[in-house]
């Protein structure tokens, strides 16, 4: 699952902090908990796999520059 699929599940945009995915994963789980409604056991397995791939924190790729291939120049950097 993707950062943009998981933004869609829990119901917030892609650019939102990590409080505000925080603040929506307890909102749906308090709904799609498996102790008050047994047939949401996937939903709410998908919402867990949701909010643990939106929390993470975007990897940073620092690329080589031409100069050298073991030269690693901090200010060319990719977020992934």
């Amino acid at each position: 699952m993707n950062r943009a699929q998981a933004a869609n599940v829990l119901g917030i945009l892609l650019t939102a902090t990590h409080a505000e995915a925080k603040k929506a994963y307890r909102k749906k789980a308090l709904k799609l908990h498996p102790d008050k409604d047994p047939a949401a056991t996937e939903a709410f397995q998908e919402l867990s796999e949701a909010y643990a791939t939106f929390s993470k924190p975007a990897k940073v790729v620092v690329a080589p520059t031409p100069l050298s291939p073991f030269h690693f120049d901090t200010r060319t950097t990719f977020v992934l």
